[in-house]
């Protein structure tokens, strides 16, 4: 997934418990008129950020991963968010991305990002890992 990546990012949470893919979708993204619902491969989710399609779901009794794909101007961009179980009790969240320009407007489009692409997941993660631990079942 990540081969020929022009850029890498990756961002690490702990929560108290696992939640639900649903929950990881529409509490990271908000999906815009989307419930917690299962997000089978090849849903699109229509979100204020623009619009993403699930490439795909893998759901284990330890690990739960998603990977959602976005197209920009001249690049191809993946999110995926991965929860994994750690000893004693926590879950760690990490949300990944990769950004593949497919031209020299996607390398220019993303330069012009580049400074506010890490702030900005680290800012979704960390509200989505306190609105889980807020609104605990």
């Amino acid at each position: 997934m990540m081969r020929d990546a022009w850029r890498i990012d990756s961002h690490v949470r702990q929560v108290s418990r696992r939640p639900t893919p649903g929950e990881l979708l529409v509490g990271f993204l908000r999906p815009i008129g989307r419930t917690a619902e299962e997000f089978p491969p090849g849903t699109i989710l229509r979100t204020a950020a623009g619009k993403f399609t699930v490439e795909h779901t893998t759901i284990t009794e330890q690990r739960t991963e998603i990977v959602l794909v976005t197209q920009g101007p001249g690049l191809v961009a993946r999110l995926g968010l991965t929860v994994v179980d750690e000893l004693g009790g926590t879950w760690s969240i990490r949300a990944h991305t990769s950004v593949y320009p497919t031209s020299a407007l996607g390398r220019i489009y993303f330069r012009c990002i580049e400074p506010f692409h890490h702030p900005i997941i680290e800012l979704l993660l960390w509200r989505f890992c306190r609105r889980l631990s807020v609104f605990r079942a």
